[in-house]
């Protein structure tokens, strides 16, 4: 029996408000809810005023041991400048979500220099881009992160999994520029996620073959003198991971 993670980011824990939690409905215990924050015992990092901690939420088994983990994203954590995001990942146990071993990725462990307003963590998908049997991979989306000197040009990262959970070493990094476009302020590439398997390449919920595709969207990319009318990019998965090889890009235009 699944147990549901539901995330209330404007809750406030303790002095903190707008802290936010992450409550954990377990049907088969008779209903029984469990909470997460940052200021649980175990879990890194602390709470501050409107960090939104449960923002964004994702699960996979991103450490191969055959329980579900959790991604949880903050994308108004605050290292040294506002807002610049981050995100946590309980794994699994035969008891449920634990503390034990559990990460804190901040914006700057990801990409850097730290940057005012990234909201790292805005947006989380799981799925095993890389095919590599078994370990789930998390793209993440930072949609108000600057590229060069344009402001809210957004970006997405790809953490892939492995037997000791997600690894900040190896990932794959995506923005506007990499598939042609013209990175502009405000674009927001990255603000919503989608991760599944478009091209039918295995069943993913039972085959460890199958490779996992990602869908980024960019709500205000700007086309042909029309603001802020969209567009997705549809990228997909591979041994190595996601790729730009027959990359799909729709505009809202042809759509209707």
């Amino acid at each position: 029996v699944d147990e549901l993670a539901i995330g209330a980011p404007g809750f406030d824990v303790g002095a903190f408000p707008g802290a936010g939690r992450v409550f954990i409905l377990d049907f088969e215990a008779g209903m029984e809810i469990t909470f997460w924050d940052q200021e649980v015992a175990g879990v890194p990092g602390f709470a501050e005023d409107d960090d939104h901690f449960g923002y964004a939420l994702s699960s996979g088994d991103f450490d191969n041991d055959q329980h579900e983990d959790l991604a949880v994203g903050i994308p108004f954590e605050d290292a040294l400048l506002d807002n610049s995001g981050a995100l946590t990942v309980l794994y699994g146990s035969t008891t449920g979500l634990t503390a034990t071993g559990s990460q804190l990725v901040m914006q700057t462990d990801v990409i850097s220099p730290e940057r005012a307003g990234a909201l790292f963590g805005a947006t989380l998908a799981a799925g095993n881009f890389d095919a590599d049997f078994g370990h789930w991979d998390l793209a993440v989306g930072y949609p108000g992160f600057p590229i060069a000197t344009v402001a809210g040009a957004g970006g997405v990262a790809v953490l892939f999994g492995g037997n000791g959970g997600l690894a900040l070493g190896g990932l794959q990094q995506f923005d506007h520029a990499d598939f042609g476009g013209v990175v502009e302020e405000d674009d927001g590439f990255g603000w919503a996620l989608a991760a599944a398997d478009f091209n039918r390449t295995g069943a993913c919920w039972v085959s460890f073959a199958c490779r996992t595709d990602l869908a980024i969207g960019v709500p205000f990319e700007d086309t042909a003198g029309h603001g802020a009318d969209g567009r997705v990019h549809v990228l997909y998965g591979s041994t190595t991971g996601l790729s730009g090889t027959n990359e799909q890009l729709w505009r809202q235009a042809p759509l209707g």
